[in-house]
Protein backbone atom coordinates (compact mmCIF):
# COMPACT_ATOMS: atom_id res chain seq x y z
CA UNK A 1 0.00 0.00 0.00
CA UNK A 2 1.39 3.42 -0.93
CA UNK A 3 1.78 6.13 1.71
CA UNK A 4 0.02 9.49 1.37
CA UNK A 5 3.30 11.06 0.27
CA UNK A 6 3.90 8.35 -2.35
CA UNK A 7 0.38 8.76 -3.70
CA UNK A 8 0.81 12.53 -3.99
CA UNK A 9 4.15 12.05 -5.74
CA UNK A 10 2.53 9.61 -8.18
CA UNK A 11 -0.22 12.09 -8.99
CA UNK A 12 2.32 14.83 -9.72
CA UNK A 13 4.36 12.52 -11.99
CA UNK A 14 1.22 11.50 -13.86
CA UNK A 15 0.09 15.12 -14.27
CA UNK A 16 3.45 16.14 -15.69
CA UNK A 17 3.47 13.17 -18.09
CA UNK A 18 0.00 14.08 -19.37
CA UNK A 19 0.87 17.77 -19.72
CA UNK A 20 4.07 16.88 -21.60
CA UNK A 21 2.03 14.63 -23.87
CA UNK A 22 -0.39 17.44 -24.70
CA UNK A 23 2.50 19.77 -25.50
CA UNK A 24 3.78 17.12 -27.91
CA UNK A 25 0.34 16.83 -29.58
CA UNK A 26 -0.44 20.57 -29.66
CA UNK A 27 -0.16 20.76 -33.46
CA UNK A 28 -2.63 17.86 -33.87
CA UNK A 29 -5.28 18.76 -31.32
CA UNK A 30 -7.25 21.85 -30.34
CA UNK A 31 -6.20 23.86 -27.26
CA UNK A 32 -6.58 21.88 -24.05
CA UNK A 33 -9.79 22.45 -22.12
CA UNK A 34 -8.77 21.12 -18.70
CA UNK A 35 -5.73 20.43 -16.58
CA UNK A 36 -5.10 16.91 -15.33
CA UNK A 37 -6.54 16.36 -11.87
CA UNK A 38 -6.61 13.38 -9.52
CA UNK A 39 -5.51 9.77 -10.04
CA UNK A 40 -6.91 6.75 -8.23
CA UNK A 41 -5.83 3.11 -8.39
CA UNK A 42 -8.17 0.43 -7.10
CA UNK A 43 -9.12 -3.21 -7.53
CA UNK A 44 -12.61 -3.40 -9.05
CA UNK A 45 -14.62 -6.55 -8.30
CA UNK A 46 -16.09 -8.64 -11.11
CA UNK A 47 -19.17 -10.89 -10.85
CA UNK A 48 -17.06 -13.90 -9.79
CA UNK A 49 -15.31 -11.95 -7.03
CA UNK A 50 -12.01 -11.53 -8.88
CA UNK A 51 -10.63 -7.98 -8.78
CA UNK A 52 -9.04 -6.12 -11.67
CA UNK A 53 -6.50 -3.33 -11.24
CA UNK A 54 -8.09 -0.12 -12.48
CA UNK A 55 -6.59 3.36 -12.72
CA UNK A 56 -8.97 6.34 -12.86
CA UNK A 57 -7.64 9.67 -14.14
CA UNK A 58 -9.87 12.71 -13.70
CA UNK A 59 -9.63 16.24 -15.08
CA UNK A 60 -9.08 19.05 -12.65
CA UNK A 61 -12.32 20.55 -11.40
CA UNK A 62 -15.65 19.55 -9.91
CA UNK A 63 -17.08 17.14 -12.48
CA UNK A 64 -18.85 14.83 -13.11
CA UNK A 65 -17.27 13.96 -16.45
CA UNK A 66 -17.98 11.87 -19.53
CA UNK A 67 -15.87 8.72 -19.28
CA UNK A 68 -13.63 6.85 -21.73
CA UNK A 69 -12.90 3.19 -20.87
CA UNK A 70 -9.71 1.47 -22.04
CA UNK A 71 -8.89 -2.14 -21.09
CA UNK A 72 -5.30 -3.29 -21.71
CA UNK A 73 -3.49 -6.64 -21.45
CA UNK A 74 -0.01 -5.48 -22.43
CA UNK A 75 1.16 -2.62 -20.23
CA UNK A 76 0.95 -2.29 -16.46
CA UNK A 77 -1.86 0.23 -16.04
CA UNK A 78 -0.68 1.51 -12.65
CA UNK A 79 2.87 2.27 -13.80
CA UNK A 80 3.36 6.02 -13.25
CA UNK A 81 6.14 6.21 -15.82
CA UNK A 82 4.23 4.47 -18.62
CA UNK A 83 1.80 7.28 -19.41
CA UNK A 84 3.17 8.30 -22.79
CA UNK A 85 0.40 7.03 -25.07
CA UNK A 86 -1.72 9.78 -26.62
CA UNK A 87 -4.89 8.28 -25.07
CA UNK A 88 -3.98 9.96 -21.77
CA UNK A 89 -4.51 13.34 -23.44
CA UNK A 90 -8.28 12.74 -23.17
CA UNK A 91 -8.03 13.95 -19.57
CA UNK A 92 -7.00 17.43 -20.77
CA UNK A 93 -10.17 17.62 -22.85
CA UNK A 94 -12.61 17.05 -20.02
CA UNK A 95 -12.85 13.25 -19.98
CA UNK A 96 -12.41 10.89 -17.09
CA UNK A 97 -10.20 8.01 -18.22
CA UNK A 98 -10.68 4.52 -16.81
CA UNK A 99 -7.66 2.38 -17.62
CA UNK A 100 -8.08 -1.26 -16.60
CA UNK A 101 -5.76 -4.26 -16.54
CA UNK A 102 -7.09 -7.40 -18.20
CA UNK A 103 -7.85 -10.36 -15.92
CA UNK A 104 -4.89 -12.51 -14.89
CA UNK A 105 -2.14 -10.07 -15.93
CA UNK A 106 0.11 -7.94 -13.72
CA UNK A 107 -1.88 -6.80 -10.65
CA UNK A 108 -5.28 -8.07 -11.81
CA UNK A 109 -6.59 -11.24 -10.19
CA UNK A 110 -7.88 -14.35 -11.91
CA UNK A 111 -6.51 -16.44 -14.77
CA UNK A 112 -5.45 -15.10 -18.16
CA UNK A 113 -7.11 -16.84 -21.10
CA UNK A 114 -6.97 -15.14 -24.49
CA UNK A 115 -10.13 -13.49 -25.81
CA UNK A 116 -12.86 -15.42 -24.01
CA UNK A 117 -13.08 -13.74 -20.56
CA UNK A 118 -13.42 -10.19 -21.76
CA UNK A 119 -17.16 -9.84 -22.33
CA UNK A 120 -18.32 -10.28 -18.73
CA UNK A 121 -15.40 -8.33 -17.28
CA UNK A 122 -16.03 -5.43 -19.65
CA UNK A 123 -19.76 -5.29 -18.91
CA UNK A 124 -19.11 -5.48 -15.16
CA UNK A 125 -16.67 -2.59 -15.44
CA UNK A 126 -19.19 -0.47 -17.35
CA UNK A 127 -21.76 -1.09 -14.62
CA UNK A 128 -19.21 -0.05 -12.00
CA UNK A 129 -18.42 3.16 -13.92
CA UNK A 130 -22.12 4.07 -14.09
CA UNK A 131 -22.29 4.08 -10.28
CA UNK A 132 -19.32 6.38 -9.70
CA UNK A 133 -19.93 10.00 -8.65
CA UNK A 134 -17.45 11.30 -11.24
CA UNK A 135 -19.40 9.70 -14.14
CA UNK A 136 -21.71 12.11 -15.98
CA UNK A 137 -23.76 9.27 -17.48
CA UNK A 138 -22.03 9.22 -20.87
CA UNK A 139 -19.38 6.57 -21.58
CA UNK A 140 -17.18 5.79 -24.57
CA UNK A 141 -14.81 2.88 -25.21
CA UNK A 142 -11.46 3.11 -26.97
CA UNK A 143 -8.60 0.88 -28.09
CA UNK A 144 -6.66 -0.87 -30.83
CA UNK A 145 -6.09 -4.56 -31.64
CA UNK A 146 -6.78 -6.61 -28.49
CA UNK A 147 -7.94 -3.38 -26.88
CA UNK A 148 -10.54 -3.22 -29.66
CA UNK A 149 -11.51 -6.85 -29.17
CA UNK A 150 -12.41 -6.23 -25.53
CA UNK A 151 -14.88 -3.59 -26.72
CA UNK A 152 -16.40 -5.56 -29.56
CA UNK A 153 -17.05 -8.72 -27.56
CA UNK A 154 -19.58 -6.79 -25.43
CA UNK A 155 -20.88 -4.45 -28.15
CA UNK A 156 -24.29 -6.12 -28.41
CA UNK A 157 -25.02 -5.85 -24.67
CA UNK A 158 -23.89 -2.33 -23.79
CA UNK A 159 -26.23 -0.19 -21.68
CA UNK A 160 -27.64 3.10 -22.98
CA UNK A 161 -24.98 5.06 -21.11
CA UNK A 162 -22.34 3.86 -23.59
CA UNK A 163 -22.75 6.37 -26.40
CA UNK A 164 -19.78 5.66 -28.70
CA UNK A 165 -17.02 3.18 -29.43
CA UNK A 166 -13.67 3.71 -31.17
CA UNK A 167 -12.13 0.46 -32.47
CA UNK A 168 -8.99 0.17 -34.55
CA UNK A 169 -7.15 -2.73 -36.16
CA UNK A 170 -9.54 -5.52 -35.30
CA UNK A 171 -12.84 -6.87 -36.63
CA UNK A 172 -15.86 -8.95 -35.78
CA UNK A 173 -15.43 -11.70 -38.39
CA UNK A 174 -13.61 -14.42 -36.39
CA UNK A 175 -12.29 -16.74 -39.09
CA UNK A 176 -10.80 -13.91 -41.13
CA UNK A 177 -8.86 -12.70 -38.12
CA UNK A 178 -6.86 -15.93 -38.10
CA UNK A 179 -7.01 -17.40 -41.61
CA UNK A 180 -7.10 -16.32 -45.22
CA UNK A 181 -8.61 -18.88 -47.59
CA UNK A 182 -7.43 -21.77 -45.44
CA UNK A 183 -3.96 -20.29 -44.82
CA UNK A 184 -3.08 -19.54 -41.19
CA UNK A 185 -1.72 -16.04 -40.55
CA UNK A 186 1.40 -17.42 -38.95
CA UNK A 187 3.32 -14.15 -39.00
CA UNK A 188 0.96 -12.51 -36.56
CA UNK A 189 -0.47 -15.29 -34.41
CA UNK A 190 2.75 -17.17 -33.65
CA UNK A 191 4.31 -13.83 -32.75
CA UNK A 192 1.38 -12.91 -30.52
CA UNK A 193 1.13 -16.34 -28.92
CA UNK A 194 4.86 -16.34 -28.16
CA UNK A 195 4.34 -13.03 -26.37
CA UNK A 196 1.19 -13.92 -24.45
CA UNK A 197 2.09 -17.50 -23.47
CA UNK A 198 4.75 -16.23 -21.07
CA UNK A 199 5.73 -18.89 -18.50
CA UNK A 200 5.63 -16.18 -15.81
CA UNK A 201 1.92 -15.81 -16.49
CA UNK A 202 1.18 -12.36 -15.15
CA UNK A 203 4.28 -10.41 -16.18
CA UNK A 204 6.51 -9.70 -19.15
CA UNK A 205 3.86 -9.58 -21.85
CA UNK A 206 4.46 -5.92 -22.73
CA UNK A 207 6.79 -6.59 -25.68
CA UNK A 208 6.82 -9.22 -28.46
CA UNK A 209 9.09 -12.19 -27.80
CA UNK A 210 10.82 -12.08 -31.18
CA UNK A 211 13.35 -14.79 -30.34
CA UNK A 212 10.59 -17.18 -29.29
CA UNK A 213 8.69 -16.37 -32.48
CA UNK A 214 11.58 -17.32 -34.75
CA UNK A 215 12.21 -20.45 -32.68
CA UNK A 216 8.53 -21.38 -33.05
CA UNK A 217 8.92 -21.50 -36.83
CA UNK A 218 11.31 -24.44 -36.47
CA UNK A 219 8.91 -26.63 -34.48
CA UNK A 220 7.60 -29.79 -36.18
CA UNK A 221 4.76 -30.49 -36.04
CA UNK A 222 3.75 -26.83 -35.72
CA UNK A 223 0.99 -27.61 -33.20
CA UNK A 224 3.66 -28.36 -30.57
CA UNK A 225 4.94 -24.79 -30.55
CA UNK A 226 3.36 -24.17 -27.14
CA UNK A 227 5.13 -27.02 -25.34
CA UNK A 228 8.42 -26.80 -27.23
CA UNK A 229 8.84 -23.02 -26.95
CA UNK A 230 6.91 -22.00 -23.85
CA UNK A 231 6.95 -25.24 -21.92
CA UNK A 232 3.21 -25.56 -21.44
CA UNK A 233 0.04 -26.61 -23.18
CA UNK A 234 -1.97 -23.75 -24.69
CA UNK A 235 -5.53 -24.71 -25.54
CA UNK A 236 -6.50 -21.61 -27.48
CA UNK A 237 -3.42 -21.79 -29.74
CA UNK A 238 -4.09 -25.44 -30.53
CA UNK A 239 -7.69 -24.60 -31.39
CA UNK A 240 -6.55 -21.94 -33.83
CA UNK A 241 -4.09 -24.12 -35.71
CA UNK A 242 -6.42 -27.12 -35.97
CA UNK A 243 -9.39 -25.16 -37.39
CA UNK A 244 -8.32 -24.20 -40.94
CA UNK A 245 -11.80 -24.26 -42.47
CA UNK A 246 -14.36 -21.47 -42.05
CA UNK A 247 -16.86 -24.27 -41.38
CA UNK A 248 -14.87 -25.63 -38.42
CA UNK A 249 -17.02 -25.97 -35.31
CA UNK A 250 -14.53 -23.86 -33.40
CA UNK A 251 -15.58 -20.79 -35.43
CA UNK A 252 -19.29 -21.71 -35.60
CA UNK A 253 -20.04 -22.54 -31.97
CA UNK A 254 -19.16 -21.34 -28.50
CA UNK A 255 -17.41 -18.03 -27.96
CA UNK A 256 -16.38 -17.40 -31.58
CA UNK A 257 -19.76 -18.46 -32.91
CA UNK A 258 -21.45 -15.86 -30.72
CA UNK A 259 -18.73 -13.34 -31.56
CA UNK A 260 -19.55 -13.53 -35.25
CA UNK A 261 -23.20 -12.69 -34.50
CA UNK A 262 -22.51 -9.58 -32.39
CA UNK A 263 -22.58 -7.27 -35.40
CA UNK A 264 -26.29 -7.95 -35.93
CA UNK A 265 -27.25 -6.53 -32.53
CA UNK A 266 -24.96 -3.52 -32.11
CA UNK A 267 -26.84 -0.45 -30.88
CA UNK A 268 -23.91 1.92 -30.30
CA UNK A 269 -22.25 4.09 -32.99
CA UNK A 270 -18.74 2.87 -33.83
CA UNK A 271 -15.78 4.56 -35.44
CA UNK A 272 -13.69 1.83 -37.04
CA UNK A 273 -10.13 2.82 -37.85
CA UNK A 274 -8.22 0.51 -40.19
CA UNK A 275 -4.93 0.45 -42.10
CA UNK A 276 -4.29 -0.63 -45.68
CA UNK A 277 -1.30 -2.58 -44.33
CA UNK A 278 -3.02 -4.12 -41.32
CA UNK A 279 -3.55 -7.88 -41.31
CA UNK A 280 -7.09 -7.45 -39.92
CA UNK A 281 -8.30 -5.05 -42.61
CA UNK A 282 -10.69 -7.48 -44.28
CA UNK A 283 -12.41 -8.47 -41.04
CA UNK A 284 -12.83 -4.83 -40.03
CA UNK A 285 -14.27 -3.84 -43.42
CA UNK A 286 -16.79 -6.64 -43.39
CA UNK A 287 -17.81 -5.79 -39.85
CA UNK A 288 -18.50 -2.16 -40.73
CA UNK A 289 -20.62 -3.01 -43.76
CA UNK A 290 -22.57 -5.64 -41.80
CA UNK A 291 -23.65 -3.20 -39.09
CA UNK A 292 -27.41 -2.63 -38.87
CA UNK A 293 -28.33 0.17 -41.26
CA UNK A 294 -29.52 2.48 -38.52
CA UNK A 295 -26.20 2.17 -36.66
CA UNK A 296 -23.97 2.27 -39.73
CA UNK A 297 -25.51 5.64 -40.64
CA UNK A 298 -24.26 6.95 -37.29
CA UNK A 299 -20.89 5.21 -37.57
CA UNK A 300 -17.78 5.73 -39.64
CA UNK A 301 -14.79 3.87 -41.11
CA UNK A 302 -11.35 5.42 -41.65
CA UNK A 303 -8.65 3.58 -43.65
CA UNK A 304 -5.17 5.08 -43.72
CA UNK A 305 -1.80 3.93 -45.12
CA UNK A 306 -0.92 2.42 -41.74
CA UNK A 307 0.29 -0.89 -40.41
CA UNK A 308 -1.06 -2.59 -37.27
CA UNK A 309 0.72 -0.06 -35.06
CA UNK A 310 -1.32 2.79 -36.61
CA UNK A 311 1.77 4.28 -38.26
CA UNK A 312 3.34 4.31 -41.71
CA UNK A 313 6.23 2.10 -42.78
CA UNK A 314 8.08 0.95 -45.86
CA UNK A 315 9.65 2.81 -48.78
CA UNK A 316 6.75 4.99 -49.92
CA UNK A 317 5.84 8.38 -48.49
CA UNK A 318 2.29 9.36 -47.55
CA UNK A 319 2.35 13.13 -47.41
CA UNK A 320 -1.16 13.70 -46.06
CA UNK A 321 -1.66 10.70 -43.77
CA UNK A 322 -1.30 12.92 -40.67
CA UNK A 323 -4.68 14.56 -41.23
CA UNK A 324 -6.13 12.31 -38.51
CA UNK A 325 -3.45 13.33 -35.98
CA UNK A 326 -0.64 11.42 -34.31
CA UNK A 327 -1.86 7.84 -33.88
CA UNK A 328 -5.20 9.20 -35.13
CA UNK A 329 -5.94 11.03 -31.84
CA UNK A 330 -7.56 13.94 -33.67
CA UNK A 331 -10.11 11.54 -35.19
CA UNK A 332 -10.78 9.96 -31.79
CA UNK A 333 -11.25 13.29 -30.03
CA UNK A 334 -13.65 14.52 -32.71
CA UNK A 335 -15.64 11.30 -32.31
CA UNK A 336 -15.99 11.43 -28.54
CA UNK A 337 -16.60 15.19 -28.52
CA UNK A 338 -19.59 14.59 -30.78
CA UNK A 339 -21.19 11.66 -28.97
CA UNK A 340 -20.13 12.36 -25.37
CA UNK A 341 -20.11 16.19 -25.35
CA UNK A 342 -22.72 16.94 -28.03
CA UNK A 343 -20.33 18.96 -30.19
CA UNK A 344 -20.86 19.20 -33.98
CA UNK A 345 -19.13 16.44 -35.93
CA UNK A 346 -16.94 17.88 -38.73
CA UNK A 347 -17.05 14.82 -40.97
CA UNK A 348 -19.66 12.78 -42.81
CA UNK A 349 -21.34 10.04 -40.79
CA UNK A 350 -22.14 6.68 -42.34
CA UNK A 351 -19.19 7.03 -44.68
CA UNK A 352 -15.83 5.43 -45.40
CA UNK A 353 -12.95 7.89 -45.61
CA UNK A 354 -9.89 6.27 -47.17
CA UNK A 355 -6.38 7.27 -48.16
CA UNK A 356 -5.74 6.77 -51.87
CA UNK A 357 -2.17 5.49 -52.11
CA UNK A 358 -0.31 6.87 -55.10
CA UNK A 359 -2.49 9.97 -55.30
CA UNK A 360 -1.77 10.90 -51.67
CA UNK A 361 -5.24 12.16 -50.87
CA UNK A 362 -8.14 11.36 -48.55
CA UNK A 363 -11.38 10.48 -50.32
CA UNK A 364 -14.85 9.27 -49.54
CA UNK A 365 -14.71 5.66 -50.65
CA UNK A 366 -17.68 4.07 -52.40
CA UNK A 367 -16.64 0.59 -53.41
CA UNK A 368 -19.58 0.30 -55.84
CA UNK A 369 -18.15 2.96 -58.17
CA UNK A 370 -15.89 0.56 -60.06
CA UNK A 371 -15.69 -1.51 -63.22
CA UNK A 372 -13.90 -4.82 -63.59
CA UNK A 373 -10.78 -5.16 -65.71
CA UNK A 374 -9.71 -8.72 -66.46
CA UNK A 375 -6.12 -9.46 -67.39
CA UNK A 376 -5.07 -12.87 -68.71
CA UNK A 377 -1.83 -14.76 -68.13
CA UNK A 378 0.08 -15.27 -71.37
CA UNK A 379 3.54 -16.09 -72.64
CA UNK A 380 5.71 -13.08 -73.39
CA UNK A 381 5.01 -11.56 -76.82
CA UNK A 382 7.56 -12.24 -79.54
CA UNK A 383 10.54 -9.95 -79.22
CA UNK A 384 9.73 -8.91 -75.66
CA UNK A 385 12.71 -8.08 -73.50
CA UNK A 386 10.99 -7.88 -70.10
CA UNK A 387 12.58 -9.84 -67.31
CA UNK A 388 9.50 -11.92 -66.56
CA UNK A 389 7.96 -15.35 -66.95
CA UNK A 390 5.05 -14.09 -69.00
CA UNK A 391 2.66 -11.25 -69.74
CA UNK A 392 -0.66 -9.89 -68.50
CA UNK A 393 -2.86 -9.29 -71.54
CA UNK A 394 -6.34 -7.86 -72.14
CA UNK A 395 -7.44 -10.90 -74.16
CA UNK A 396 -7.12 -14.64 -73.43
CA UNK A 397 -4.49 -16.48 -75.45
CA UNK A 398 -5.87 -18.69 -78.19
CA UNK A 399 -3.43 -21.47 -77.56
CA UNK A 400 -3.03 -23.34 -74.30
CA UNK A 401 0.21 -22.71 -72.45
CA UNK A 402 1.57 -23.85 -69.13
CA UNK A 403 4.03 -22.52 -66.57
CA UNK A 404 5.61 -24.81 -63.99
CA UNK A 405 7.76 -24.66 -60.89
CA UNK A 406 8.79 -26.78 -57.92
CA UNK A 407 7.50 -25.71 -54.52
CA UNK A 408 9.72 -27.02 -51.74
CA UNK A 409 8.47 -26.23 -48.19
CA UNK A 410 12.05 -26.53 -46.96
CA UNK A 411 13.05 -23.56 -49.15
CA UNK A 412 10.09 -21.17 -49.01
CA UNK A 413 9.64 -17.81 -50.69
CA UNK A 414 9.72 -14.75 -48.44
CA UNK A 415 8.33 -11.67 -50.15
CA UNK A 416 9.43 -8.29 -48.82
CA UNK A 417 6.89 -6.14 -47.01
CA UNK A 418 3.18 -6.83 -46.66
CA UNK A 419 0.50 -6.62 -44.00
CA UNK A 420 2.44 -8.05 -41.08
CA UNK A 421 3.15 -7.06 -37.49
CA UNK A 422 6.87 -7.63 -37.80
CA UNK A 423 9.58 -6.67 -40.24
CA UNK A 424 10.76 -10.24 -40.80
CA UNK A 425 14.04 -9.16 -42.41
CA UNK A 426 14.92 -6.68 -39.65
CA UNK A 427 12.74 -7.10 -36.54
CA UNK A 428 14.25 -3.94 -35.05
CA UNK A 429 12.60 -1.82 -37.73
CA UNK A 430 8.93 -0.98 -38.25
CA UNK A 431 6.84 -3.25 -40.52
CA UNK A 432 7.91 -2.87 -44.14
CA UNK A 433 4.39 -2.40 -45.59
CA UNK A 434 4.94 -1.42 -49.24
CA UNK A 435 8.63 -1.53 -50.16
CA UNK A 436 10.95 -2.06 -53.11
CA UNK A 437 10.67 -5.59 -54.44
CA UNK A 438 13.28 -7.99 -55.72
CA UNK A 439 13.81 -8.09 -59.46
CA UNK A 440 11.66 -10.69 -61.28
CA UNK A 441 12.86 -14.21 -62.00
CA UNK A 442 15.31 -14.34 -59.10
CA UNK A 443 13.89 -17.76 -58.12
CA UNK A 444 12.58 -20.64 -60.17
CA UNK A 445 9.57 -21.03 -57.85
CA UNK A 446 8.15 -17.55 -58.50
CA UNK A 447 6.30 -16.90 -61.76
CA UNK A 448 6.21 -13.22 -62.75
CA UNK A 449 3.77 -11.68 -65.23
CA UNK A 450 3.94 -8.07 -66.41
CA UNK A 451 1.39 -5.93 -68.21
CA UNK A 452 2.18 -3.40 -70.93
CA UNK A 453 2.99 0.09 -69.62
CA UNK A 454 -0.19 1.92 -68.64
CA UNK A 455 -1.14 4.67 -71.08
CA UNK A 456 -2.85 6.59 -68.30
CA UNK A 457 -3.13 6.40 -64.53
CA UNK A 458 -5.63 3.90 -63.16
CA UNK A 459 -6.93 3.35 -59.65
CA UNK A 460 -7.48 -0.12 -58.16
CA UNK A 461 -10.39 0.26 -55.74
CA UNK A 462 -11.67 -2.91 -54.10
CA UNK A 463 -10.70 -6.57 -53.88
CA UNK A 464 -8.47 -8.02 -56.61
CA UNK A 465 -9.56 -11.53 -57.54
CA UNK A 466 -7.69 -14.44 -59.06
CA UNK A 467 -8.88 -17.26 -61.28
CA UNK A 468 -6.18 -19.85 -61.97
CA UNK A 469 -6.33 -23.21 -63.68
CA UNK A 470 -3.71 -25.34 -61.96
CA UNK A 471 -2.52 -28.86 -61.35
CA UNK A 472 -0.20 -30.44 -58.81
CA UNK A 473 1.24 -33.87 -58.08
CA UNK A 474 0.40 -33.82 -54.35
CA UNK A 475 -2.90 -34.36 -52.48
CA UNK A 476 -3.17 -30.73 -51.42
CA UNK A 477 -1.08 -27.58 -51.68
CA UNK A 478 -1.23 -23.79 -51.71
CA UNK A 479 -0.82 -20.93 -54.13
CA UNK A 480 0.21 -17.40 -53.22
CA UNK A 481 0.13 -14.14 -55.15
CA UNK A 482 1.67 -10.73 -54.89
CA UNK A 483 0.32 -7.78 -56.88
CA UNK A 484 2.72 -4.88 -57.41
CA UNK A 485 3.17 -1.64 -59.29
CA UNK A 486 6.34 -1.65 -61.39
CA UNK A 487 7.18 1.96 -62.16
CA UNK A 488 8.74 3.29 -65.34
CA UNK A 489 12.24 2.93 -63.83
CA UNK A 490 11.51 -0.80 -63.18
CA UNK A 491 11.22 -0.38 -59.41
CA UNK A 492 8.34 -2.45 -58.07
CA UNK A 493 6.28 -1.78 -54.92
CA UNK A 494 3.94 -4.38 -53.47
CA UNK A 495 0.24 -3.52 -53.49
CA UNK A 496 -1.48 -6.60 -52.12
CA UNK A 497 -0.82 -10.23 -51.17
CA UNK A 498 -3.08 -13.25 -51.31
CA UNK A 499 -2.93 -16.95 -50.48
CA UNK A 500 -5.22 -19.93 -50.83
CA UNK A 501 -5.27 -23.57 -49.84
CA UNK A 502 -6.11 -25.58 -52.97
CA UNK A 503 -8.82 -27.75 -51.44
CA UNK A 504 -10.33 -24.76 -49.62
CA UNK A 505 -10.76 -22.58 -52.73
CA UNK A 506 -10.35 -24.91 -55.69
CA UNK A 507 -12.90 -27.01 -57.53
CA UNK A 508 -11.70 -30.22 -59.14
CA UNK A 509 -12.30 -30.59 -62.86
CA UNK A 510 -13.09 -33.78 -64.75
CA UNK A 511 -9.50 -34.13 -65.91
CA UNK A 512 -8.13 -33.94 -62.36
CA UNK A 513 -6.91 -30.35 -62.62
CA UNK A 514 -8.31 -27.56 -60.41
CA UNK A 515 -9.96 -24.24 -61.01
CA UNK A 516 -8.70 -22.10 -58.12
CA UNK A 517 -10.61 -18.90 -57.32
CA UNK A 518 -9.87 -16.51 -54.46
CA UNK A 519 -9.59 -12.85 -53.63
CA UNK A 520 -7.14 -10.59 -51.83
CA UNK A 521 -8.23 -7.92 -49.38
CA UNK A 522 -9.42 -4.45 -50.39
CA UNK A 523 -7.04 -1.83 -51.73
CA UNK A 524 -7.18 1.79 -52.90
CA UNK A 525 -4.13 2.45 -55.06
CA UNK A 526 -3.52 4.77 -58.00
CA UNK A 527 -0.94 3.45 -60.50
CA UNK A 528 0.91 6.07 -62.52
CA UNK A 529 0.93 6.32 -66.30
CA UNK A 530 3.93 4.39 -67.59
CA UNK A 531 3.82 1.86 -64.74
CA UNK A 532 3.17 -1.83 -65.27
CA UNK A 533 0.99 -4.20 -63.27
CA UNK A 534 3.14 -7.02 -61.91
CA UNK A 535 1.83 -10.36 -60.67
CA UNK A 536 4.03 -12.87 -58.84
CA UNK A 537 2.69 -16.40 -58.31
CA UNK A 538 4.25 -18.92 -55.97
CA UNK A 539 3.20 -21.36 -53.26
CA UNK A 540 4.57 -19.68 -50.13
CA UNK A 541 4.91 -16.26 -48.52
CA UNK A 542 6.75 -17.14 -45.36
CA UNK A 543 6.52 -16.56 -42.48
CA UNK A 544 3.43 -14.47 -43.14
CA UNK A 545 1.37 -17.56 -43.93
CA UNK A 546 2.04 -21.08 -42.73
CA UNK A 547 4.10 -23.40 -44.91
CA UNK A 548 1.80 -25.79 -46.69
CA UNK A 549 3.22 -29.32 -46.22
CA UNK A 550 1.61 -30.60 -49.47
CA UNK A 551 0.03 -33.43 -47.52
CA UNK A 552 -3.58 -34.37 -46.78
CA UNK A 553 -5.06 -33.51 -43.39
CA UNK A 554 -4.60 -30.59 -41.05
CA UNK A 555 -1.42 -28.64 -41.75
CA UNK A 556 -0.43 -28.06 -38.12
CA UNK A 557 -0.19 -31.73 -37.15
CA UNK A 558 2.19 -32.64 -39.98
CA UNK A 559 5.74 -33.35 -38.84
CA UNK A 560 6.95 -33.81 -42.41
CA UNK A 561 6.45 -32.13 -45.78
CA UNK A 562 7.14 -32.97 -49.39
CA UNK A 563 7.89 -30.95 -52.55
CA UNK A 564 5.15 -30.26 -55.10
CA UNK A 565 5.38 -29.84 -58.84
CA UNK A 566 2.99 -26.99 -59.64
CA UNK A 567 1.55 -26.03 -63.02
CA UNK A 568 -0.41 -22.89 -63.91
CA UNK A 569 -2.25 -22.92 -67.25
CA UNK A 570 -3.14 -20.10 -69.60
CA UNK A 571 -5.12 -19.89 -72.80
CA UNK A 572 -7.63 -22.16 -74.49
CA UNK A 573 -10.27 -23.50 -72.11
CA UNK A 574 -7.99 -22.88 -69.11
CA UNK A 575 -7.39 -19.15 -69.37
CA UNK A 576 -6.04 -18.08 -65.99
CA UNK A 577 -6.63 -14.43 -65.16
CA UNK A 578 -6.84 -11.71 -62.56
CA UNK A 579 -9.68 -9.22 -62.19
CA UNK A 580 -8.96 -5.73 -60.91
CA UNK A 581 -11.74 -3.40 -59.71
CA UNK A 582 -10.91 -0.10 -61.41
CA UNK A 583 -12.38 3.15 -60.09
CA UNK A 584 -14.65 4.92 -62.53
CA UNK A 585 -13.66 8.49 -63.45
CA UNK A 586 -14.52 10.99 -60.71
CA UNK A 587 -15.34 8.21 -58.23
CA UNK A 588 -14.21 8.85 -54.70
CA UNK A 589 -12.96 12.42 -55.22
CA UNK A 590 -15.10 14.19 -52.61
CA UNK A 591 -13.32 14.90 -49.37
CA UNK A 592 -14.74 13.43 -46.16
Amino acid sequence: MKSVEEIQMSVEVIKENINALCRLLKDDLPPVRNAAGSCMDQLVSMRDGKRLMTRVLLPEGKGPWPVILVRNPYNKVNDDNAMGHPLFAFVNYGYALVYQQIRGLYDSEGDWYAFENEREDGLDTVEWIKEQPWCAGKIGTYGSSYLAHVQWCMADALPAEVKAMYLSDFGGEPYELFYENGMFKLGIWNLWAAQMMSPEGKEEVGQPDVDAFFESLKVKPPIDMDIRIKGKYCEYYRNWVTSPSPDSLYWKRGFWGRYGEIVNSVRTPVLFQAGWFDIFLESELRTFFHLPDSIRKKSRLIIGPWHHGNQCGGDLSYKKEGAMGTLQMKAALEWFDHYLMDMPYPRKLGAVEAYKIGADEWCLWDKEQTKEQELFLDINPAGATENSTGALQLYPPRNAEMFGYLYDPDHPVSFKGGNWLLNFEDPGKSPACSCRQEMPCRRQDVLTFLSEPLKQAICIKGRPSFSFYVCTDVPNTAFTVRLSEQTADNTAYNIRDGAADLLCCGSRMDNGDYHLKFTASEVYWELKAGSRIRLDISSSNYPGYHLHPNLPGTWSVQAAACPANQTVYSGGDRASSIVLPIACPCAGTDQG
